[in-house]
């Protein structure tokens, strides 16, 4: 993979990354976002590993650098600031929280810039006391997707798992097994944290739930031709039709993602070729045919609505696709070195 980072650094500024675009430009007035950042911070470190440039190390310490910012002394995060710097909120959303403790973990836990591992270690041990206070279902995913593939705060990866593991059997029944009464957004973070805590603790309940909720996304979603997405007009309610739009690209990242660590879990090469039917999603293998790629601006359309694209390439879309290209990328070289 050449990365295509044109717009990565267009939408970033000494601060961090601005949220949203104005088709293809930053849209300033809508300022930045732990989560935006968070996400840009795996995205910047993975490049930086893999290549050694430069360039991504200081685009890391940005979005490091903001995460740090944006941490409150009691350890939780605020999410949402201004264009001047200053946060609209007291405290952030749970799942800004577990989006960045799963950035912040494998950081903390093996990068080999020392610098960018002793800020995340700091940061991450701040949040510790507020990991299991979490009750968000997508929170508490977040979070432990990071924990667990990084091997970090194992009784906590256990807490979470188990906290899932019990969710779930309070809400699943024949014919719909999920976690709640409707199916809404980023949903493979469930089955895929679940199977990430299987790989790090052997508790066969974690691998069962994980799978079986995955099964019940994909006998769905990727029954088709395409990745069909959950619309979020309405969402996927128990008992009702999956609503076909708006769909978002941080959902395509989510289901292929889970489809790969489902790969790993089991080693069954189906799950390899449903995470590349799911980064097939951005090129046009989707409900309308068309690509969400802007290859002159190398940005992202920010999801599908019945009318065709959102023309707009904001911070969430763009991470989306690039978080995939980077897993995909990284699970071929492990098939083919086996």
């Amino acid at each position: 993979m050449q990365p295509k980072i044109r717009h990565l650094l267009r939408l970033t500024d000494s601060t961090g990354m601005i949220q949203h675009g104005i088709y293809s430009l930053p849209d300033l007035e809508t300022g930045y976002t732990l989560d935006d950042n968070a996400r840009a911070l795996t995205v910047s470190v993975q490049l930086y590993e893999r290549s050694g440039d430069w360039k991504y190390l200081k685009l890391s310490e940005i979005y490091l650098s903001f995460l740090a910012y944006a941490q409150r002394p009691d350890g939780r995060w605020r999410n949402f600031a201004g264009y001047n710097r200053i946060f609209l909120e007291e405290c952030g959303s749970e799942d800004s929280f577990g989006r960045a403790v799963q950035a912040l973990a494998p950081i903390a836990a093996g990068c080999k810039e020392k610098n960018l591992a002793a800020v995340s270690r700091t940061l991450l041990s701040k949040a510790a006391g507020q990991i299991s206070k979490l009750s968000a279902p997508r929170a508490r995913a977040f979070a432990l997707a990071g924990l667990a593939a990084s091997r970090l705060l194992l009784p906590q990866v256990r807490q979470l798992a188990d906290g899932l593991v019990a969710l779930y059997k309070a809400n699943s029944a024949p014919g719909w097994h999920w976690f709640e009464d409707e199916i809404t957004y980023c949903n493979g973070i469930l089955p895929e944290s679940l199977l990430w805590a299987w790989i790090a603790t052997g508790e066969k309940a974690y691998l069962q739930v994980g799978l079986e909720s995955l099964s019940h996304l994909s006998d769905k979603l990727l029954a088709g031709d395409y990745l069909q997405l959950v619309g979020n007009r309405g969402w996927w309610k128990r008992g009702r039709e999956n609503p076909e739009f708006d769909q978002q690209p941080i959902d395509a990242y989510h289901m292929a993602q889970a489809q790969l660590v489902a790969w790993k879990a089991t080693g069954k090469e189906e799950h390899l070729e449903q995470a590349r039917r799911c980064r097939r999603w951005f090129e046009g293998d989707n409900s309308l045919g068309v690509s969400l790629l802007d290859p002159e601006s190398e940005g992202v359309y920010n999801g599908l609505t019945p009318s065709g694209v959102n023309p707009n390439q904001g911070a969430e879309s763009l991470l989306a696709y690039l978080l995939t290209e980077l897993a995909i990328e990284k699970a071929g070289q492990l098939a083919e070195a086996s």
